[in-house]
């Protein structure tokens, strides 16, 4: 049996776990990807982050973090939550592969990015992109692509698309662009980026080679052809919370209730990162949180 166990290994995760690690405890952590990170790894360039490299990736940023965890010696297995006991005293948790027990659990699985329900992505000879412009973008290059969506994380990589490809488009449902000034004002003043607005994205033409795309106005109906010629489309609308498998904890609208420990209602049992409900959702609140977390369940353990 573990001290702690700590689900998902993206940034709130891995820092839960050496905090933990940091103070003698014996600490496993499970993640269902082959990769570490969790959503940081669609990330093109980090921003904002205090302490981050110039022009540092996503997985690159992981991948540091990865390094402490590894050079910590912390136990880590990959496989998918199937469900969990976690009201006991004994905290049980089943992958696929096996069965784990602790006396305290750290949730960190972070939130799934949402897909386009009128877009059957299986259909692609090459699958419709999710998030992960930057791994991708050598393919596109002398091409026109597309990115739905209008947060600051799909601003910043339509920003880094038009660098690297023909032409973007990007697909927005509001009236206008609302993301921060940051992003906005060089969109706005980009010869390369045009920005569709009150639209949604309603029709593939050819699923085996994105020769173009359809797009209708929501308001006036009027419908417009983009050619894309063997390009891509970039989806970023949005995320929901990875607790289908939180079934004894409280949730408010998917996201786990926590207090300012990072606590839930169950004892011993806390939710860190994305996965927990808050207002701001960045990797300096996701660390923030992990830390939290992995001192304050060592307190708890005797």
């Amino acid at each position: 049996m573990y001290d702690i166990i700590v689900v998902g290994a993206g940034v709130a995760g891995m820092s839960s776990a050496i905090y933990a690690k940091s103070r003698g405890k014996n600490v496993l952590l499970i993640e269902k990807e082959s990769f570490v990170g969790g959503t940081i790894q669609n990330i093109s360039t980090v921003t904002h982050y205090a302490g981050v490299l110039n022009d540092e990736s996503g997985p690159e940023l992981a991948k540091r973090i990865w390094k402490q965890v590894k050079e910590m010696d912390i136990e880590i297995v990959q496989g998918n939550i199937l469900d969990a006991n976690l009201s006991g005293d004994t905290k049980e948790i089943r992958t696929d592969k096996d069965c784990y027990q602790a006396k305290v659990v750290i949730i960190a699985t972070g939130t799934i990015q949402n897909e386009l329900s009128n877009i059957n992505k299986s259909k692609f000879k090459y699958p419709i992109a999710l998030h992960n412009s930057f791994e991708q973008v050598e393919q596109y290059k002398d091409k026109c692509v597309c990115v739905v969506g209008g947060s600051d994380g799909a601003a910043k990589e339509a920003l880094y698309l038009a660098k690297k490809t023909k032409k973007v488009y990007m697909i927005i449902l509001e009236k206008e662009l609302s993301c921060i000034e940051q992003f906005k004002n060089p969109i706005m003043n980009s010869n390369t980026i045009e920005v569709i607005t009150d639209s949604s994205l309603s029709e593939v033409d050819n699923y085996e080679r994105l020769e173009s795309i359809k797009v209708i106005n929501n308001s006036n109906k009027e419908e417009r052809i983009i050619p894309l010629s063997g390009g891509q489309i970039f989806i970023y609308i949005g995320s929901h919370p990875s607790t289908q498998w939180c079934k004894e904890i409280e949730l408010e609208n998917g996201y786990i209730k926590t207090n300012t420990n990072m606590e839930t209602n169950l004892p011993n049992v806390y939710a860190v990162g994305d996965v927990r409900v808050k207002k701001v959702r960045q990797i300096s609140t996701a660390v923030a949180d992990g830390t939290i977390a992995g001192i304050q369940a060592t307190m708890k353990i005797k």
